[in-house]
Protein backbone atom coordinates (compact mmCIF):
# COMPACT_ATOMS: atom_id res chain seq x y z
CA UNK A 1 0.00 0.00 0.00
CA UNK A 2 1.16 2.96 -1.06
CA UNK A 3 2.06 5.63 1.95
CA UNK A 4 1.89 9.39 1.52
CA UNK A 5 4.25 11.53 3.77
CA UNK A 6 3.68 14.16 6.43
CA UNK A 7 4.95 16.94 4.39
CA UNK A 8 2.97 15.89 1.11
CA UNK A 9 -0.42 14.98 3.34
CA UNK A 10 -0.32 18.67 5.35
CA UNK A 11 0.72 19.91 1.46
CA UNK A 12 -2.74 18.43 0.06
CA UNK A 13 -4.84 19.46 3.46
CA UNK A 14 -3.70 23.31 2.56
CA UNK A 15 -4.16 22.74 -1.57
CA UNK A 16 -7.75 21.74 -0.64
CA UNK A 17 -8.65 24.79 1.81
CA UNK A 18 -7.34 26.98 -0.34
CA UNK A 19 -9.10 25.78 -3.27
CA UNK A 20 -12.57 25.67 -1.76
CA UNK A 21 -15.29 28.94 -1.46
CA UNK A 22 -15.00 31.07 1.02
CA UNK A 23 -18.27 30.61 3.64
CA UNK A 24 -20.91 33.52 2.58
CA UNK A 25 -21.32 36.74 4.81
CA UNK A 26 -24.38 35.93 6.42
CA UNK A 27 -27.45 38.09 8.09
CA UNK A 28 -25.63 36.62 11.30
CA UNK A 29 -22.12 37.97 10.95
CA UNK A 30 -23.90 41.36 9.51
CA UNK A 31 -25.39 41.46 13.35
CA UNK A 32 -21.90 40.40 15.02
CA UNK A 33 -20.12 43.49 13.65
CA UNK A 34 -23.36 45.58 14.92
CA UNK A 35 -22.52 44.34 17.98
CA UNK A 36 -19.18 44.92 18.37
CA UNK A 37 -20.34 48.47 16.97
CA UNK A 38 -22.11 48.85 19.64
CA UNK A 39 -20.11 47.55 22.40
CA UNK A 40 -17.45 50.02 20.68
CA UNK A 41 -19.66 53.02 21.42
CA UNK A 42 -21.43 52.26 24.21
CA UNK A 43 -17.79 52.28 26.16
CA UNK A 44 -17.14 55.89 24.77
CA UNK A 45 -20.52 56.96 25.97
CA UNK A 46 -19.13 55.37 29.58
CA UNK A 47 -16.37 57.07 29.26
CA UNK A 48 -18.13 60.46 28.81
CA UNK A 49 -20.44 60.04 31.37
CA UNK A 50 -23.44 59.22 29.19
CA UNK A 51 -26.38 56.47 30.01
CA UNK A 52 -25.53 53.31 28.94
CA UNK A 53 -28.63 53.41 26.89
CA UNK A 54 -30.34 55.37 24.46
CA UNK A 55 -33.34 55.17 22.31
CA UNK A 56 -34.48 51.97 21.42
CA UNK A 57 -35.36 51.57 17.81
CA UNK A 58 -38.98 49.58 17.07
CA UNK A 59 -39.43 46.18 15.81
CA UNK A 60 -38.27 45.59 12.41
CA UNK A 61 -40.13 43.83 9.25
CA UNK A 62 -39.26 42.60 6.03
CA UNK A 63 -36.09 44.45 5.56
CA UNK A 64 -33.44 43.66 2.83
CA UNK A 65 -29.33 43.57 2.40
CA UNK A 66 -29.85 47.16 0.83
CA UNK A 67 -31.75 48.95 3.28
CA UNK A 68 -29.52 47.55 5.99
CA UNK A 69 -26.90 49.24 3.89
CA UNK A 70 -28.34 52.42 3.82
CA UNK A 71 -28.66 52.28 7.50
CA UNK A 72 -24.95 51.53 7.87
CA UNK A 73 -24.53 54.50 5.70
CA UNK A 74 -26.08 56.71 8.34
CA UNK A 75 -24.21 54.98 11.28
CA UNK A 76 -21.14 55.52 9.31
CA UNK A 77 -21.91 59.61 8.74
CA UNK A 78 -22.35 59.84 12.21
CA UNK A 79 -18.80 57.98 13.53
CA UNK A 80 -17.59 60.88 10.73
CA UNK A 81 -18.89 63.50 12.39
CA UNK A 82 -17.97 62.16 15.71
CA UNK A 83 -14.09 61.81 14.77
CA UNK A 84 -14.40 65.54 13.43
CA UNK A 85 -15.79 66.89 16.51
CA UNK A 86 -12.80 65.25 18.02
CA UNK A 87 -10.22 67.00 15.53
CA UNK A 88 -9.83 63.34 14.24
CA UNK A 89 -9.45 63.19 10.29
CA UNK A 90 -12.88 61.74 8.47
CA UNK A 91 -13.68 59.82 5.55
CA UNK A 92 -16.18 60.39 3.17
CA UNK A 93 -19.28 58.74 2.75
CA UNK A 94 -19.63 55.92 0.47
CA UNK A 95 -21.87 56.19 -2.49
CA UNK A 96 -24.76 54.30 -2.72
CA UNK A 97 -24.75 50.71 -4.09
CA UNK A 98 -24.92 50.00 -8.33
CA UNK A 99 -25.26 46.88 -8.31
CA UNK A 100 -27.26 44.45 -6.38
CA UNK A 101 -26.48 44.01 -2.60
CA UNK A 102 -25.50 41.41 -0.66
CA UNK A 103 -24.98 40.99 3.29
CA UNK A 104 -21.38 41.29 2.34
CA UNK A 105 -21.78 44.44 1.27
CA UNK A 106 -23.32 46.22 4.66
CA UNK A 107 -20.45 43.57 6.27
CA UNK A 108 -17.70 45.12 4.62
CA UNK A 109 -18.66 48.91 6.08
CA UNK A 110 -19.12 47.61 9.49
CA UNK A 111 -15.85 46.63 9.11
CA UNK A 112 -14.54 49.31 8.45
CA UNK A 113 -16.37 50.88 10.89
CA UNK A 114 -15.24 48.32 13.78
CA UNK A 115 -11.73 49.41 12.45
CA UNK A 116 -12.39 53.43 13.29
CA UNK A 117 -14.04 52.50 16.47
CA UNK A 118 -11.17 50.56 17.61
CA UNK A 119 -8.69 52.95 16.94
CA UNK A 120 -11.17 55.73 18.93
CA UNK A 121 -11.04 53.85 21.83
CA UNK A 122 -7.66 53.11 22.14
CA UNK A 123 -6.09 56.59 21.17
CA UNK A 124 -8.44 57.29 24.76
CA UNK A 125 -7.83 54.57 26.76
CA UNK A 126 -11.10 52.98 27.06
CA UNK A 127 -11.94 49.86 27.58
CA UNK A 128 -14.91 47.92 25.97
CA UNK A 129 -15.53 45.12 28.40
CA UNK A 130 -16.95 41.95 27.69
CA UNK A 131 -16.64 40.32 24.39
CA UNK A 132 -19.91 39.97 22.28
CA UNK A 133 -20.52 36.51 21.11
CA UNK A 134 -21.68 35.02 17.11
CA UNK A 135 -25.52 35.00 17.68
CA UNK A 136 -27.40 32.61 14.86
CA UNK A 137 -30.79 33.23 12.96
CA UNK A 138 -30.82 36.71 12.53
CA UNK A 139 -32.13 38.26 9.84
CA UNK A 140 -31.81 41.41 7.80
CA UNK A 141 -34.88 43.26 9.38
CA UNK A 142 -32.48 42.39 13.28
CA UNK A 143 -29.37 43.25 11.41
CA UNK A 144 -31.16 46.79 10.49
CA UNK A 145 -32.90 47.49 13.50
CA UNK A 146 -29.27 46.55 15.57
CA UNK A 147 -27.89 49.12 13.03
CA UNK A 148 -29.96 51.85 13.89
CA UNK A 149 -29.85 50.89 17.43
CA UNK A 150 -26.00 51.74 17.30
CA UNK A 151 -26.97 55.11 15.34
CA UNK A 152 -29.45 56.05 18.21
CA UNK A 153 -26.10 55.42 20.96
CA UNK A 154 -23.86 57.53 18.58
CA UNK A 155 -26.43 60.81 18.71
CA UNK A 156 -25.41 61.95 22.01
CA UNK A 157 -21.73 61.77 21.00
CA UNK A 158 -21.90 63.31 17.43
CA UNK A 159 -25.05 64.92 17.34
CA UNK A 160 -28.77 63.81 16.55
CA UNK A 161 -30.07 63.54 12.77
CA UNK A 162 -31.81 67.59 12.49
CA UNK A 163 -34.14 68.58 9.36
CA UNK A 164 -31.18 69.41 7.74
CA UNK A 165 -29.79 65.84 7.20
CA UNK A 166 -33.70 64.81 5.85
CA UNK A 167 -33.64 67.58 3.22
CA UNK A 168 -30.40 66.90 2.05
CA UNK A 169 -31.81 63.14 1.40
CA UNK A 170 -35.19 64.75 -0.13
CA UNK A 171 -32.85 66.45 -2.92
CA UNK A 172 -31.16 63.42 -3.56
CA UNK A 173 -34.73 61.28 -3.76
CA UNK A 174 -35.89 64.34 -5.81
CA UNK A 175 -32.77 63.91 -8.25
CA UNK A 176 -33.18 60.25 -8.45
CA UNK A 177 -37.14 60.65 -9.77
CA UNK A 178 -36.20 62.98 -12.53
CA UNK A 179 -33.57 60.53 -13.86
CA UNK A 180 -36.13 58.26 -13.59
CA UNK A 181 -38.56 60.52 -15.76
CA UNK A 182 -35.53 60.78 -18.10
CA UNK A 183 -35.24 57.32 -18.85
CA UNK A 184 -39.09 57.18 -19.47
CA UNK A 185 -38.96 60.26 -21.73
CA UNK A 186 -40.63 62.45 -19.39
CA UNK A 187 -40.27 65.78 -19.04
CA UNK A 188 -41.18 66.46 -15.15
CA UNK A 189 -42.26 70.00 -13.62
CA UNK A 190 -41.04 70.24 -10.25
CA UNK A 191 -42.50 73.23 -9.40
CA UNK A 192 -42.13 75.83 -6.37
CA UNK A 193 -42.10 74.38 -2.84
CA UNK A 194 -45.17 75.91 -0.58
CA UNK A 195 -44.43 78.27 1.98
CA UNK A 196 -45.89 76.53 4.84
CA UNK A 197 -46.49 76.59 8.95
CA UNK A 198 -46.97 74.70 11.93
CA UNK A 199 -45.24 71.56 10.69
CA UNK A 200 -43.55 69.11 13.51
CA UNK A 201 -41.49 65.49 12.67
CA UNK A 202 -44.81 63.69 12.93
CA UNK A 203 -46.62 65.75 10.00
CA UNK A 204 -42.97 65.43 7.82
CA UNK A 205 -43.21 61.69 8.93
CA UNK A 206 -46.75 60.83 7.22
CA UNK A 207 -45.78 63.00 4.26
CA UNK A 208 -43.07 60.37 3.97
CA UNK A 209 -45.20 57.52 4.18
CA UNK A 210 -47.51 58.66 1.46
CA UNK A 211 -44.12 58.74 -0.73
CA UNK A 212 -43.03 55.47 0.18
CA UNK A 213 -46.90 54.47 -0.58
CA UNK A 214 -46.59 56.50 -4.44
CA UNK A 215 -43.37 54.93 -4.93
CA UNK A 216 -44.75 51.67 -4.50
CA UNK A 217 -47.05 52.28 -7.13
CA UNK A 218 -44.59 53.31 -9.49
CA UNK A 219 -42.39 49.96 -8.83
CA UNK A 220 -45.26 48.07 -9.83
CA UNK A 221 -45.71 50.06 -12.90
CA UNK A 222 -42.43 49.77 -14.42
CA UNK A 223 -42.10 46.00 -12.92
CA UNK A 224 -40.01 46.46 -10.05
CA UNK A 225 -41.47 44.27 -7.13
CA UNK A 226 -41.67 47.25 -4.01
CA UNK A 227 -40.50 46.28 -0.68
CA UNK A 228 -42.84 46.16 2.16
CA UNK A 229 -43.81 49.42 3.48
CA UNK A 230 -43.01 49.45 7.07
CA UNK A 231 -45.51 50.06 9.79
CA UNK A 232 -45.59 54.20 10.74
CA UNK A 233 -43.23 54.29 14.10
CA UNK A 234 -45.06 54.51 18.15
CA UNK A 235 -44.53 56.77 20.07
CA UNK A 236 -42.98 60.72 19.92
CA UNK A 237 -41.44 61.33 15.78
CA UNK A 238 -38.18 62.70 15.89
CA UNK A 239 -36.52 63.48 12.91
CA UNK A 240 -34.46 60.53 13.21
CA UNK A 241 -37.79 58.62 12.50
CA UNK A 242 -38.46 60.63 9.38
CA UNK A 243 -34.96 60.12 8.23
CA UNK A 244 -35.02 56.89 8.16
CA UNK A 245 -38.17 56.74 5.82
CA UNK A 246 -36.23 58.53 3.50
CA UNK A 247 -33.62 56.38 3.64
CA UNK A 248 -36.35 53.97 2.92
CA UNK A 249 -37.27 55.59 0.22
CA UNK A 250 -33.49 56.05 -1.64
CA UNK A 251 -33.25 52.63 -0.33
CA UNK A 252 -35.94 51.74 -3.10
CA UNK A 253 -34.48 53.97 -5.57
CA UNK A 254 -31.69 52.31 -5.56
CA UNK A 255 -33.10 49.21 -6.35
CA UNK A 256 -34.75 50.65 -8.69
CA UNK A 257 -31.87 52.40 -10.66
CA UNK A 258 -29.94 48.58 -10.39
CA UNK A 259 -32.48 46.88 -12.15
CA UNK A 260 -33.04 49.73 -14.58
CA UNK A 261 -29.49 50.24 -14.60
CA UNK A 262 -29.66 54.24 -13.99
CA UNK A 263 -26.98 56.04 -12.76
CA UNK A 264 -26.32 55.98 -8.61
CA UNK A 265 -28.01 58.94 -6.70
CA UNK A 266 -25.43 61.62 -6.13
CA UNK A 267 -24.31 62.06 -2.34
CA UNK A 268 -25.93 65.82 -2.40
CA UNK A 269 -24.72 68.57 0.61
CA UNK A 270 -26.34 70.12 3.86
CA UNK A 271 -28.22 73.40 3.28
CA UNK A 272 -26.52 76.18 4.35
CA UNK A 273 -29.84 77.55 5.48
CA UNK A 274 -31.74 76.74 8.68
CA UNK A 275 -34.08 73.82 8.11
CA UNK A 276 -37.33 73.08 9.71
CA UNK A 277 -39.80 70.28 9.34
CA UNK A 278 -42.15 73.40 7.18
CA UNK A 279 -39.08 73.47 4.52
CA UNK A 280 -39.22 69.51 4.75
CA UNK A 281 -42.81 69.14 4.60
CA UNK A 282 -42.83 71.62 1.65
CA UNK A 283 -40.27 69.45 -0.35
CA UNK A 284 -42.05 65.87 -0.05
CA UNK A 285 -45.36 67.67 -1.09
CA UNK A 286 -42.75 68.35 -4.65
CA UNK A 287 -42.19 64.88 -4.51
CA UNK A 288 -45.17 63.46 -4.01
CA UNK A 289 -46.26 65.53 -6.95
CA UNK A 290 -43.09 64.37 -9.18
CA UNK A 291 -44.84 60.69 -8.60
CA UNK A 292 -47.79 61.84 -9.71
CA UNK A 293 -46.47 63.02 -12.72
CA UNK A 294 -44.71 59.56 -12.77
CA UNK A 295 -47.96 57.48 -12.32
CA UNK A 296 -50.25 59.66 -14.72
Amino acid sequence: MYKISPQIFWLLVITVFITLPARAVTPNDVYFEADKAIASIKALRKAKGLPEKAREPGVQVAKTPLHVYTKTLELYEKIQRYKKSQSLPANTIPDLPSDKVSPAKPYKLLLAINSELNGIVQSKGVSIGAKVNLQYGKTPSDVYENVWRASYLMDDLAGAISPSYVYRNLQRIQQGLLAIGQSMNMNLSVGSAEKLKGNKPADANIEAFKILYKLADLERKIGVKPSRIPTFPAGDISPSDVYDATNNILAELTKINIQKQLPVIAKGSLSSAKITPNEVVAQMLLIQKLLDQLMA
